[in-house]
């Protein structure tokens, strides 16, 4: 439509000799066929808000990982690792030599880790990466790890698999309520690890019927109560039945009373007879089972 008004309105100026009146119109044909043609406004648009959709699609995605820096753990140097050093060498190093007694006359390994802070990490997650990360415990699992944060405040035990049969998680909490917490809230960090350090061995030498020379006899009753306790619901329960089945039982009662006071079989008791381990060479290469109990104070 253009093209075909152009040369009509160029012949126009030919026929009566416009000096000039081409260059004009064609300027002016030129300006209104710009006006003309309309201008895809909103493909343009389409393809700019495209793009701004994938840049903030990409910046959501990366903001996490620039966010979350990464867990370093600690390498352990010993048995007993303070790392944010609020212990007394006497304290480490008394540990430290009870720790070699139960790896000797055991094969457990009681395991501490004493951090400053658990950068931004959850001290249920910590405890258990840094347990499988160190290795505690023996090729059959039977190892225990008692984590302080000092700046967070929080305890954790961490079981391996092979000693939730014996230390079970009413047992750790019961050591950490009575011989831990009560220290860690006054900030008593020596007592509260060494507290809790000794029940925990106290509970140890009494599975594998072994006298540790660092800790003393009688002075951890752990569990106690709690045996007590079921042994009363067992025997009311016991009554109950009798009541209920009304004597159609005979003499198998006394039977079953009878085995009750039979001698009991000697536990699984291992003791290495190659003598001490030279110090601190590592730890067996154990896994958590994911129990334990954790505590703030």
């Amino acid at each position: 439509m253009v093209k075909a008004s152009l040369n009509s309105i160029t012949s126009f100026c030919s026929f009566h000799n416009y000096q000039g009146c081409k260059s004009e119109i064609i300027v002016d044909v030129n300006l209104s066929a710009s006006f003309f043609v309309k201008p895809n406004y909103q493909k343009d648009s389409y393809a700019y808000m495209k793009k701004r959709i994938i840049l903030i699609i990409g910046i959501l995605v990366l903001i996490p990982f620039l966010l979350v820096a990464k867990v370093t753990y600690p390498t352990p140097t010993q048995w007993v690792n303070d790392f944010a050093g609020v212990l007394s060498s006497s304290t480490i190093r008394q540990l430290n030599n009870l720790a070699l007694e139960i790896k000797q006359k055991t094969g457990f390994e009681l395991a501490v880790a004493i951090v400053k802070d658990l950068q931004g990490e959850e001290y249920y997650t910590y405890a258990n990466k840094l347990y499988e990360k160190w290795g505690v415990g023996s090729k059959d699992d039977k190892g225990c790890l008692i984590l302080i944060v000092v700046n967070e405040r929080k305890l954790k035990v961490e079981i391996g698999y092979g000693a939730e049969g014996f230390i079970t998680d009413g047992l750790a909490g019961e050591i950490a309520d009575n011989y831990m917490v009560p220290y860690l809230r006054n900030s008593n960090w020596d007592q509260s690890v060494l507290q809790g350090y000794l029940a925990f061995a106290s509970v140890i030498g009494k599975h594998y019927e072994v006298q540790f020379d660092g800790v003393p006899e009688g002075s951890y009753q752990i569990g106690s109560k709690t045996s007590a306790r079921s042994v009363i619901k067992f025997i009311f329960g016991f009554i109950i039945l009798m009541l209920i089945l009304g004597g159609r039982m005979g003499f198998l009662p006394f039977l079953f009373l009878g085995g009750m006071s039979g001698g009991r079989s000697s536990g699984g008791n291992w003791s290495s007879g190659s003598g001490g381990f030279g110090g601190f060479g590592g730890f067996g290469g154990g896994m958590s089972g994911g129990g334990g109990i954790g505590r703030g104070f």
